[in-house]
C-alpha cells in the first residue's frame, strides 16, 4: 500500500521524501494511504506530485529503457515528452487518481527536437487507459511503432496479447468498412454529377431544336 504525509493544517499531502515535509509541524503531520487521499480529496503538493519530481526519482531506469527503445525525451514540470522515429507522445500525471495518462501527437514528427512538440496538438490514447508506472507507457509506445512498421496485414507478427490483437483486427475491419463506404459515396457523387450534367445538356439541345 502506498503512503503519504499529510499536513493536517492545510490538507496538502506529500511524498515521504518531499523536502517540504521537514517544514511541517510535528503536530500537523499525519500518515495517510492512497485510498484516504482519493476519498478525502486532499490537495496534492505542487512540488513532489509533479511529473518532473516523479520522473527524477527513477530517472536512470527510465533513461535506460528509452535508450534501448530508441526514444528521445524531455521532462517538463507537468509532462514527459517522448519522441520516436514515427510518432511523438506526452505522459501526464493525474494527481486525483495517482496514475499516469498517455496522449498521442496528432501528426508525424516534423523534426528531431522533442521539445518542439510541447505545444503540439494531442489526443488521449484511450485504448491503453491509466497506468501506475511510466515504464508501461514506454513499452506501449514502442509496440505501437512496431505495429505501424509491420503493417495492418501482419497482426500475427505483433508482440501484443491475444486480446489486444483481436481489438486491432476489429479496428482494421472497421477502418476498411469506412474506406469502402467512402468509396461508394464518392462513386455515387460522381454518378449524380454526371447525370445532372447530361440532363442539363439534353435540356439545352431540346431548346435549340424548338
Amino acid at each position: 500500500m502506498r503512503w503519504f504525509i499529510l499536513n493536517r493544517a492545510t490538507n496538502v499531502y506529500h511524498d515521504s521524501k518531499c523536502p517540504y515535509v521537514a517544514r511541517i509541524s510535528k503536530t500537523n503531520i499525519k500518515r495517510v494511504n492512497l485510498d484516504e487521499v482519493i476519498e478525502q480529496r486532499f490537495t496534492a503538493c505542487k512540488h513532489c506530485r509533479s511529473m518532473s519530481y516523479i520522473f527524477k526519482k527513477n530517472e536512470k531506469t527510465y533513461v535506460k529503457i528509452m535508450k534501448s527503445l530508441n526514444q528521445s525525451f524531455k521532462c517538463l514540470p507537468k509532462w514527459l515528452l517522448v519522441q520516436t522515429e514515427m510518432s511523438f507522445w506526452k505522459i501526464g500525471f493525474d494527481v486525483r487518481k495517482e496514475q499516469f495518462v498517455l496522449f498521442h501527437g496528432n501528426n508525424k514528427p516534423s523534426d528531431n527536437i522533442v521539445a518542439e512538440h510541447k505545444h503540439s496538438e494531442y489526443h488521449r490514447q484511450c485504448d491503453v487507459g491509466n497506468k501506475n508506472m511510466i515504464a508501461e507507457y514506454l513499452n506501449y509506445i514502442h509496440n505501437h511503432d512496431v505495429y505501424r512498421k509491420i503493417g495492418a496485414d501482419n497482426v500475427k507478427g505483433l508482440t501484443h496479447s491475444k486480446r489486444h490483437k483481436r481489438e486491432i483486427k476489429k479496428r482494421i475491419r472497421n477502418k476498411q468498412k469506412r474506406a469502402e463506404r467512402l468509396k461508394v459515396y464518392k462513386q455515387l457523387e460522381i454518378y449524380q454529377k454526371k447525370t445532372k450534367y447530361e440532363r442539363s445538356g439534353n435540356k439545352g439541345r431540346t431548346q435549340e431544336d424548338g
